[in-house]
């Protein structure tokens, strides 16, 4: 399914991802990938981009690993709960109001769920610049989980030490969670692609990559292994500690696991993958129980049914093949070979820009699905799709650095990720709106009214708690 039109290249930035790169973006829970026109797979006149492949592999692993490892399902599980307690604290047009709307048992639990999804993802960011040789790291220390935290999870963190150009000793610790694993898996398998693909010298693959968390992940997989390690052995470890909750300590142990073996490291971590999944069943199991108590409207029911879909399908990737990522480095990827290996694993939402007549300075932008088709087969089910991707979109633009969430009314402007690519008729005004508050389209709208995609979620947002009928159809 392809849907085009029109976004702004002067728009608000789009919402900071997980992978916030120049060439494409992921955010969890959202669910899509976004790829800029220097990304295109496809572009109208000429061949793809020699990092289009690369960065549509990169931002997919993302994905699987959001949808099909415990610490990924344990995310998204916790943001759906979030959902739920926020809602309590919304006006009629589904606006969070701030902490001080809700009452003290909800603003307690919605606390502790945001700090839970803070320490599954790692609170530090960490920019090294540039590092002469390799980094140096100190035993790790585990972090307990916050009293306040609903979900327990255990942490792990490293002090990390490089030497820059200058002389100067640079020391900071890193927080070994789900972020810093995914981005350093995913950097793996981009690195190898363009690898295989032969269009880069060796000393240009990691040329402008960022230290952290990007390289930093093979240079603590290969300190603490003991020996330089492989691509699949980093994707292998990498999907091991994803498996489980506490990321860093199931890093730490799967690394000690191949240092002490000889065996092949994908016998040896085999058993801590197989874990992973029998610990992903009971997220599974909760997920299917909140979802199904967390909308009555029949399309949103549909969208969340998807979700749960995609969720059953990674797993049954991931058990079948421990890292399912692996099919994308087992030979050098063309456009068509890369649609065949996302076409035996699953579904994904892609946002495409492309590039338009430089006089008028925009973009036309592409809603495509890559996958077997298990899922979006239909507009309805599309559509409730991107509704609940609209509302949990918006429900991140309210998340603070200290763990609190902050009201509609003092969240910065933001895009709306489908502009572009929506066909709703709006007014000017509106139209404004789309590049700046989307979440203020359609406020006054009445039941039965056909909205857009990103009003649909958000006033969706406003019933999640109270399992009421959404008084808007999405529609675009």
């Amino acid at each position: 399914m392809t849907r085009q039109g029109e976004v702004s290249e002067g728009a608000p930035p789009y919402l900071g991802c997980s992978d916030n790169s120049v060439f494409g973006r992921f955010l969890p829970s959202v669910l899509h990938i976004r790829a800029n026109s220097f990304a295109d797979l496809e572009p109208e006149h000429d061949d793809s981009g020699p990092r289009a492949i690369s960065t549509h592999a990169h931002e997919y692993v993302h994905y699987l690993h959001s949808i099909g490892t415990t610490a990924g399902q344990l995310y998204l599980l916790s943001h759906l709960i979030l959902l739920r307690y926020a809602a309590s604290g919304t006006n009629e047009n589904g606006h969070f109001l701030g902490l001080e709307a809700l009452d003290e048992p909800n603003r307690g639990r919605l606390i502790g769920i945001l700090r839970c999804m803070q320490e599954l993802r790692g609170q530090k960011k960490i920019a090294f610049g540039t590092i002469i040789g390799r980094l140096e790291f100190d035993p790790p220390r585990r972090i307990q989980p916050a009293d306040s935290a609903i979900i327990e999870v255990e942490r792990l963190a490293v002090v990390a030490r490089g030497i820059r150009s200058d002389g100067t000793v640079v020391t900071d610790e890193m927080e070994i969670a789900y972020s810093f694993v995914t981005e350093g898996v995913a950097y793996a398998v981009d690195r190898e692609i363009r690898r295989l693909q032969g269009k880069e010298l060796p000393h240009q693959l990691d040329a402008q990559v960022p230290l952290y968390p990007y390289r930093a992940y093979g240079e603590l997989i290969d300190a603490w292994v003991g020996r330089e390690t492989s691509v699949l052995e980093r994707i292998l470890i990498g999907n091991a500690a994803l498996g489980h909750r506490a990321v860093g300590v199931t890093l730490q142990r799967a690394c000690e696991a191949v240092r002490q073996s000889e065996r092949p490291a994908e016998e040896v971590l085999a058993p801590i993958i197989v874990e992973g999944l029998e610990e992903s069943k009971a997220v599974i199991e909760k997920l299917g129980e909140v979802m199904s108590t967390t909308a009555a409207d029949p399309m949103i029911a549909a969208g969340l049914s998807a979700y749960l879909q995609l969720v059953d399908r990674a797993s049954f990737c991931r058990r079948r093949l421990l890292a399912p990522e692996r099919l994308l480095i087992e030979k050098p990827l063309d456009v068509e070979g890369f649609r065949r290996v996302v076409g035996n694993l699953v579904d994904a939402m892609v946002l495409q820009e492309k590039p338009k007549a430089k006089e008028d300075r925009e973009v036309e932008l592409t809603i495509d699905w890559i996958g077997p088709g298990h899922v979006a087969n239909d507009e309805y089910q599309v559509s409730g799709l991107a509704a609940l991707q609209s509302a949990f979109h918006f429900n991140s633009l309210h998340h603070g650095d200290d763990g609190t969430m902050a009201p509609t009314s003092s969240i910065a402007a933001n895009v709306c990720p489908y502009k572009g690519a929506c066909e709703v008729k709006v007014s000017e005004d509106q139209a404004e709106l789309c590049v700046s508050a989307p979440w203020m389209m359609f406020v006054d709208s009445k039941p039965g009214t056909s909205v857009c995609w990103y009003a649909a979620g958000v006033k969706t947002a406003r019933h999640a708690e109270l399992g009421a009928t959404s008084p808007t159809t999405p529609n675009r």
